[in-house]
């Protein structure tokens, strides 16, 4: 299917409208995700982001087909941006998504994830510095390696019940 996309995307004699090259990027960049090319998916859905742009903008009232289209690309850079790991870029993408299409219950859902993964980013810089962050080789490693331990240790209130 990957391949089957980029023919599409490569031969652009046939695509004499730019809605067909978005929707070609849009599938691709799914292919991509597939795959775990998350540069990949990204690129491709934020190309679809720029050829839709105009199309959205002129496309007149009952016609929703460049509008759905912006809101599938969108997301799909979103979840993209969280697969390379810059959660603050899915949030912004994901949130123009949500714009686009705010009954899309996979955005929400997508958007909730990264709220979650800021939280965590969040928690953890500030548990890193309370402590000495010299040992560890990066502040993941650092909260991983601490909550496990604490999974490890026994529950004080488990204690107390005894």
């Amino acid at each position: 299917a990957y391949m089957h996309f980029t023919l599409c995307v490569n031969d652009r004699t046939a695509h004499a409208e730019e809605l067909d090259l978005a929707r070609a990027l849009v599938n691709r960049s799914l292919m991509a995700l597939k795959l775990t090319d998350y540069d990949g998916a990204r690129r491709d859905a934020n190309g679809a982001v720029e050829l839709l742009k105009g199309l959205v903008a002129s496309e007149r009232e009952g016609e929703s087909n460049a509008a759905r289209l912006m809101a599938k690309a969108l997301y799909r850079s979103g979840v993209a941006s969280m697969g390379l790991g810059a959660t603050l870029d899915a949030v912004a993408v994901l949130l123009d998504a949500r714009r686009m299409a705010p009954k899309d219950e996979d955005v929400r859902l997508k958007l909730v994830e990264c709220a979650a993964r800021v939280e965590m980013t969040e928690a953890c810089a500030m548990y890193a510095s309370t402590r000495s962050v010299s040992s560890a080789k990066n502040l993941r490693e650092l909260c991983v390696d601490d909550r496990a331990i604490d999974a490890k240790a026994p529950r004080r209130d488990a204690a107390r019940k005894r």
